[in-house]
């Protein structure tokens, strides 16, 4: 099982918290638990840094893709009302203006096969 991010942390003081309360009880014993603290403490500092480090990146990226979303958004609906315009200033249903439509349906749904003129009987 994995520990979350608190978790860790928590889990790092806790030991701090032990091992600086019963020091002189575990150097008695031949135990010296300084360079423990000492190092504990420092590695934590160390992640409790990267992790801001994480957090800070995680607000940019999420921030960047609102913006891009927005961004694409504002380019999609400029497009596609130049299309509608340039249609509706040929005729939507005129070959130019369907041709001009078929730009927007094309990206959609891909463009097909040419289209074939039906034989005349």
């Amino acid at each position: 099982m994995s520990l979350t991010t608190t978790e860790e942390f928590g889990f790092a003081d806790k030991l701090i918290e032990y091992l600086t309360a019963h020091q002189a009880e575990l150097l008695a014993v031949g135990l010296d638990v300084s360079g423990w603290i000492t190092d504990i403490q420092t590695k934590k500092s160390t992640a409790v840094s990267k992790d801001q480090t994480q957090e800070a990146a995680k607000t940019a990226q999420s921030e960047a893709t609102t913006q891009t979303v927005a961004a694409l958004q504002t380019l999609y609906d400029t497009v596609s009302s130049k299309v509608d315009a340039a249609a509706g200033a040929v005729g939507k249903t005129t070959p130019t203006g369907k041709q001009i439509l078929n730009i927007r349906s094309d990206i959609r749904r891909g463009p097909g096969p040419a289209p074939t003129t039906p034989a005349n009987p």
